[in-house]
């Protein structure tokens, strides 16, 4: 797998539908299964949109609690596929690899919130490694 850090976009490119084609492939997917409350994906989002000033991304929400349209207002990065509230996360999960249009695709949960150069970091040690990257996991 070869990841080019050419494939970065900037900030307005990102945010502006009108500037992004609907075939662009991001460099990253990132998958969130919205499982807890809404206030933890909004705060969640608010991260991953930090990463936007110097990675291109998109990030999956597979939602089982009903996450609400203003919350995604003016965020066409996220794209949002609504589940029942029977569906595992694991499930979840696979839902988000079919829908990724990614180089990469990351896993993180709904009340992550991920650090400045987080998404740029992922993609530079994905590119040094053998195709895997994973870190700790505190819950």
């Amino acid at each position: 797998m070869t990841l080019q850090h050419s494939t970065h976009r900037n900030r307005d490119s990102v945010k502006n539908p009108e500037l992004r084609s609907t075939t662009l492939t991001p460099p990253l997917s990132v998958a969130v299964p919205a499982v807890n409350v809404e206030s933890d994906i909004r705060d969640c989002l608010a991260h991953l949109e930090a990463q936007l000033d110097t990675v291109d991304l998109e990030v999956l929400l597979i939602d089982r609690i009903g996450v609400s349209d203003a919350l995604l207002a003016n965020r066409p990065w996220v794209r949002r596929y609504p589940v029942e509230k029977s569906v595992t996360i694991p499930e979840m999960r696979a839902r988000a690899f079919d829908k990724a249009r990614g180089d990469a695709v990351a896993m993180i949960e709904d009340h992550v919130m991920v650090p400045d150069g987080w998404a740029e970091d992922m993609l530079a040690a994905l590119a040094a490694s053998d195709g895997v990257v994973a870190g700790s996991v505190e819950n």
